[in-house]
């Protein structure tokens, strides 16, 4: 799967993110992967005290757990390199994101973040 084909799978599992990629489409004229899941990164940072977003912050590592276990090469570094690497110094929402993700997911956040 492309990195461009990954992101709009993630919008049909988590179509609330879509304001965010409205705002990286305006931002940046064109999809930009990397940048955008970094943008996604931030959102689940940002987000996942409020228990209103917790359904979406779910859906979305969901989406990513299955990103790690079934993707191709491509997926997998797009979620490791761009979604991972920008939890590196949250360590109060790695706490709250930690407990809601899958296995694959905490693997590579204690591989990548050290927590």
């Amino acid at each position: 799967m492309s990195a461009e084909a990954l992101v709009h799978d993630l919008l049909r599992a988590a179509p609330e993110l879509k304001p965010i990629l409205d705002e990286h489409l305006a931002a940046n004229d064109t999809l930009l992967p990397h940048v955008f899941m970094a943008d996604v990164a931030r959102f689940a940072v940002a987000e996942i005290a409020d228990v209103r977003k917790r359904s979406t912050i779910l859906k979305l590592l969901d989406y990513l757990e299955k990103g790690l276990s079934t993707g191709d090469e491509e997926t997998r570094e797009l979620i490791l390199a761009s979604f991972v690497e920008n939890l590196m110094s949250e360590t109060t929402a790695l706490l709250l994101l930690k407990p809601l993700m899958g296995p694959n997911l905490r693997k590579a956040v204690r591989a990548i973040c050290g927590q």
